[in-house]
């Protein structure tokens, strides 16, 4: 039986719009913000359960989503308080897009997205894991999509730490690992990985790894299946032998046999976009950590900090200490239930130790060297001859980018389109093949290893193709329309 929605909360600054969803504990709704103004929605505990462990549940999502809010695939906070009436919310970037959970079971999701889509969460998962963080609830209805059509992880809310062995708590059946099934049930990093494997699984099949279409599937069925029966194929013919290998290594029974990390899962991904030919999804991953998986300096990996929201002094708030991956201290990380600082005292912002200052001065003593450098010898640093031939070092081999494809031709007879085009700087060990996909619908891709295609195209027909190497290089988007 569902629950009645509550109301809206009065939110100086913001309108409530409509209501957008419901959960066990909380309600969500869209609201118009005035400054500056925007759409966002709002977070709302319902009355019943505003309790001191719901705060502390409460505080401890906002935190997690606060630390982690710089990450492309992880959905923003702007702001978390106390509304006038009591009850605690959190003000968050509006996805207006249906989640991932509404959208596979209603389409077939091509194969290219879902491995993006998958790498993209990884990298999520990965930072989130890096920072010390646990999700323990990773579900397709958990995963957003922006505007822009990025996935973005939300409800962190019985989110826990790393190191902590945390005891599994509140979580979804149809996407939780074996292990937690037992007596003594504790979520790990692996835990995670098995719900990204059956998230990902999701997004191929269109129902969770062990639902039986037309079969009973109770939570007591389903785990009996996800404890004893080995994960069963998507069923689809465009997915290949690694993938399916790839997803029942995350899923595996034995935590030990699934990939180590979030970053060990997204790399087996990336591989599989290069052995169905697809140009590579980049990992992005929390600055300044290495997580198990290591190789973070590979070029398809790019690093990015995390932001936290600082508390405002004089106010409520709950410190916590985490500890990453490493097992070393990620620091004391704190949530204000009151309004985000806006100012700072400049003589603050400037104050630190000693040695900073001494590195500062240090810094620009190096760099006028280097300018004088320059105006005398008119190079930084460059090796003469001499250097370069005794050197030992082996010359830098520089990748070439793709080319745009060229003289893109498209016709449409019905709601069939057929194009053709040339790749005139492509020489045959190249190996290229081209991705090509509806202007209008650019989640819908597909791989042709011959420069034409003739497919069924909605809406205006144009399509647009690049280029792509078995390497990972992507040449530049070309589009056409149809003649007449």
């Amino acid at each position: 039986m569902k629950r009645t929605p509550t109301s809206p909360p009065v939110l100086p600054g913001y309108t409530p719009v409509s209501h957008i969803g419901s959960g066990g504990f909380a309600d969500v709704f869209l609201y118009d913000q005035e400054l500056p103004r925007r759409q966002v929605a709002v977070k709302v505990l319902v009355d019943s359960v505003v309790d001191q462990a719901a705060r502390q549940r409460f505080i401890g999502e906002a935190n997690a989503m606060a630390r982690l809010s710089a990450h492309p695939s992880i959905v923003t906070i702007y702001f978390a308080g106390i509304a006038p009436d009591g009850r605690p919310c959190l003000v968050m970037e509006y996805c207006p897009r249906p989640n991932l959970s509404a959208r596979s079971r209603r389409e077939n999701i091509p194969v290219s997205e879902a491995l993006r889509i998958g790498i993209r969460l990884s990298s999520a998962v990965e930072t989130a894991h890096r920072a010390g963080i646990l999700h323990r609830d990773i579900k397709p209805a958990n995963v957003l999509v922006t505007e822009y059509g990025w996935p973005a992880l939300t409800d962190f809310g019985i989110a826990g730490q790393v190191d902590a062995g945390a005891q599994a708590e509140g979580m979804s059946v149809p996407w939780s690992a074996p292990e937690l099934f037992g007596d003594h049930p504790h979520t790990n990093v692996r835990s995670d990985v098995y719900a990204l494997g059956a998230t990902v699984y999701a997004l191929l099949a269109g129902r969770s790894p062990f639902e039986v279409r037309g079969g009973n599937n109770s939570a007591a069925h389903l785990i009996a299946r996800i404890e004893r029966d080995a994960v069963p194929s998507t069923g689809r013919p465009d997915t290949g032998p690694l993938l399916e290998q790839t997803l029942a290594r995350a899923m595996h029974k034995r935590p030990e046999a699934r990939f180590r990390s979030a970053y060990d899962f997204a790399r087996a991904l990336q591989s599989v976009e290069y052995d169905l030919g697809l140009g590579q999804t980049q990992i992005d991953v929390m600055e300044g950590v290495t997580g198990e998986g290591g190789g973070d300096d590979d070029q398809a990996t790019n690093l990015r900090g995390v932001v936290t929201i600082a508390d405002e002094p004089g106010t409520e708030h709950v410190a916590e200490h985490t500890t990453g991956g490493s097992g070393r201290a990620a620091g004391e990380h704190q949530l204000a239930l009151g309004p985000l600082p806006d100012t700072q005292d400049p003589a603050e912002e400037r104050s630190g130790p000693p040695w900073v200052a001494i590195l500062g001065i240090a810094t620009v003593v190096v760099l006028v060297a280097v300018v004088v450098s320059v105006l005398m010898t008119g190079r930084v640093g460059a090796p003469t001859t001499e250097e370069t031939a005794s050197s030992s070092q082996p010359p830098l081999v520089t990748r070439q980018p793709l080319a745009k494809v060229e003289n893109l031709s498209c016709t449409r007879t019905g709601e069939t389109v057929a194009c053709t085009w040339t790749q005139p700087s492509a020489a045959e060990e190249d190996d290229l093949r081209w991705q090509w996909w509806p202007t209008e619908a650019p989640e819908d891709r597909h791989i042709v290893d011959e420069p034409k295609l003739s497919a069924q195209v909605q809406g205006s027909g144009c399509v647009t193709v690049h280029a792509v190497a078995p390497d990972g290089r992507v040449g530049g988007d070309v589009t056409a329309c149809p003649k007449g």
